[in-house]
């Protein structure tokens, strides 16, 4: 079974404030995965469907063009450090300790 794996940049159904044009954009990612077996002996079904939609702009139409005003993701930000910060954390230590061992000797 091989996943299907998509992204897409949607925009949504424009809004109308205070006589300005603004529209949502969001980045949609789905991974879609199938897998049926019928027969008399084996009878197999597995199924997987996964859809992240994530906000990234607001676009302003103005008789100029279009002026993207960005979405930002603190939340992603502090994710991707923690994550930088727990593979980084093993490596430094054992880099301490290999020095303190040898300071020892």
């Amino acid at each position: 079974m091989r996943p299907r794996f998509s992204r897409e940049l949607v925009r949504g159904a424009p809004i109308y404030a205070d006589g300005r044009v603004f529209q949502p954009e969001a980045l949609v990612t789905t991974i879609a995965a199938r897998e049926v077996t019928f027969g008399a002996d084996s009878t197999r079904l597995t199924g997987m469907w996964l859809r992240r939609v994530r906000p990234t702009a607001l676009i302003e139409h103005t008789p100029s063009g279009e002026r993207r005003h960005p979405i930002p993701d603190p939340a992603r930000r502090l994710l991707l450090g923690m994550a930088v910060f727990a593979a980084a954390t093993p490596a430094i230590l054992n880099a301490l300790a290999g020095r303190m061992s040898a300071a020892r000797k």
